[in-house]
């Protein structure tokens, strides 16, 4: 096995640091991070599948784990709360579900779904760790609840016509609901009630808000945000308890076709991920549901269908189709990567004035925008 890291530079915006490259593996279609975020887990879109195991800290390529035959492109993956177990399912007719052994990172077992439940391309996993979700792509769609520490297929739910291809799907933080977005036109949100595991309502979006690819849901719960597939793309953010569609964003031309999605821990930013070629991540801050920035990957770096976020929020890491197959780590909190590389302590030492010390400094900052003159209204701190 043999992996290079690419391009490092020290990163003072949202900006892309460096780039893990995977020579000989498949399109990086899924992954999952440990809680404690030192590894991340991604699976390959190859027959069979292959699960690449990522060290976030050193940010090399540690091992690559070969499923069995049949065990095909790996769209879908959820971890435990422990971070003991990967799921992943397979984009097989039917599919499959892999349960994969973290530790000791060996293959554990597999369930073939029932007739028709082919095809998974999303996943969900409660916050007990007792029940996963995946949704198919098939139409209309299905759900499949797997229990976990009995490790049998549960239970499966078919959707109403027109709610096809459960390409996304986030829930919620008391593992009340699911909710499952679909690739039609427009796109939909299904919500789904887990205890009594039945189809409670659908919200039907707007004109070109279609193919509901990517999706996060904030941390109340209250609120989720689904990416289309459109040129360019854009953000729909639904209110969950009263499944109403609240507002969308509509994204910069060229920002198309957004594929994967993760939020910071803070609840107040989402980082998209774009299908083109190269990749972008886009940053939208929540509050407003405004687009605050965005970084253009390398050239190669495309289609970013596959992502994690570290639990400090420090950094995000997008996997790429190829060839060449990279992860790609990009900066998300200047602040916090200033502070790790020159040592500077996140509280105020005793008998600092707070002030910033900026001799020497030709250009100011306010939280959205560089190279402002001095001082940025609001920030009298800084006075370049």
């Amino acid at each position: 096995m043999l992996a290079c890291a690419l391009g490092a530079s020290l990163a003072l915006a949202l900006e892309r640091v460096d780039a893990l490259e995977l020579p000989g593996e498949a399109d990086l279609t899924s992954a999952v991070i440990d809680p404690a975020g030192q590894f991340a887990y991604f699976g390959t879109f190859s027959a069979p599948g292959r699960v690449v195991k990522v060290d976030l800290s050193s940010f090399a390529l540690v091992d690559v784990l070969t499923l069995e035959n049949g065990e095909d492109n790996l769209r879908s993956a959820v971890i435990d709360p422990a971070g003991e177990f990967a799921y992943f399912g397979t984009v097989t007719a039917p599919a499959r579900v892999v349960k994969v052994d973290l530790s000791s990172f060996e293959r554990v077992g597999s369930i073939t779904l029932q007739a028709f439940e082919d095809l998974v391309v999303s996943a969900v996993m409660d916050p007990a760790g007792a029940f996963a979700y995946f949704g198919t792509n098939t139409m209309p769609g299905r759900v499949v609840k797997i229990n976990l520490s009995s490790f049998e297929r549960a239970d499966g739910l078919t959707l109403q016509s027109g709610e096809d291809t459960l390409a996304s799907a986030v829930i919620d933080p008391a593992g009340d609901y699911a909710y499952f977005g679909t690739f039609t036109f427009p796109g939909r949100v299904v919500k789904i009630n887990l205890a009594s595991f039945e189809r409670v309502d659908s919200l039907l979006l707007g004109a070109q808000e279609d193919m509901l690819f990517a999706a996060t849901i904030d941390t109340t719960g209250e609120l989720a945000y689904f990416g289309s597939t459109t040129a360019p793309g854009r953000v729909v953010k639904v209110h969950l308890p009263s499944l109403a569609r609240v507002d969308s964003l509509t994204l910069q031309g060229g920002e198309n076709d957004l594929s994967s999605a993760v939020l910071d821990p803070s609840g107040d930013f989402a980082y998209f991920g774009t299908a083109t070629g190269p990749g972008r991540v886009i940053k939208t801050r929540l509050s407003d549901l405004q687009r605050v920035d965005a970084v253009t990957l390398d050239s190669g770096e495309n289609v970013l269908s596959s992502a994690v976020i570290d639990p400090a929020g420090r950094y995000a890491y997008f996997g790429t189709a190829g060839p060449p197959v990279r992860v790609v780590r990009i900066s998300l909190e200047e602040d916090q990567i200033f502070r790790d590389s020159f040592g500077v302590p996140a509280s105020t030492p005793a008998g600092s004035s707070g002030q910033l010390n900026d001799t020497g400094i030709d250009w100011c900052s306010n939280d959205s925008t560089n190279f402002l003159h001095c001082p940025a209204p609001g920030f009298p701190s800084q006075d370049g």
